[in-house]
């Protein structure tokens, strides 16, 4: 599954009942065509930030949940382009020539099986998300250590994100393992160690 965390997040967001409108979806067609994980950032990284600015103005013309809709869908881009891109810049050349190998050995390393329970599904795709995000910055702290800190950032960042949704009634329903993912100071002592 190559779309990575966008395909998630919209699967959660259909998941807790927030039905995506035409307008949201519209907006979303031109990121969603993407390979979104990590590794994909880095490696296109102009190409991705260029396409979320004109989606990002599709969205001031949805009304106003469909854009705060939107910006939740669209956070891991947000984080990477916008708000930690001139943290990010000194570091893109190395990122983009590490992540992908990185990418592959952490999807072999997290994978998780799930067994036939109710919440198996979810809770083995959480563990995975985990898993993956600890790894990532982890082995990527390793390759190209000068970006641990701006990487650490911006996975605490997007669970301050997810910490949002966390009034929703559903939240409640979501089994452990996906909640701490929604909780920033879970994620920050993910990275205690590096």
């Amino acid at each position: 599954m190559r779309c990575g965390l966008l395909c998630f997040t919209v699967l959660v967001a259909v998941a807790r009942g927030q039905n995506l409108s035409d307008c949201v979806k519209a907006c979303l067609r031109p990121i969603a065509s993407l390979h979104m994980t990590n590794a994909d950032i880095y490696l296109n990284y102009e190409k991705i930030c260029d396409k979320l600015e004109p989606a990002a103005e599709c969205a001031h013309k949805c009304g106003q949940d469909d854009h705060l809709q939107f910006h939740q869908l669209v956070t891991n881009f947000k984080l990477h382009c916008l708000e930690f891109e001139e943290e990010l810049e000194p570091h893109l050349e190395c990122l983009a020539e590490h992540a992908p190998g990185v990418d592959t050995e952490c999807k072999k390393l997290c994978k998780q099986e799930h067994d036939d329970t109710p919440n198996g599904k979810q809770i083995a795709a959480c563990k995975t998300s985990e898993c993956n995000m600890q790894c990532q910055v982890q082995k990527l702290s390793r390759t190209c250590p000068r970006s641990s800190k701006v990487q650490k950032k911006i996975s605490i960042r997007k669970a301050q994100e997810l910490e949002k949704a966390r009034e929703h009634e559903q939240f409640r329903l979501m089994p452990l393992e996906c909640q701490n993912l929604h909780d920033s100071k879970h994620v920050a002592r993910l990275f205690d160690d590096l």
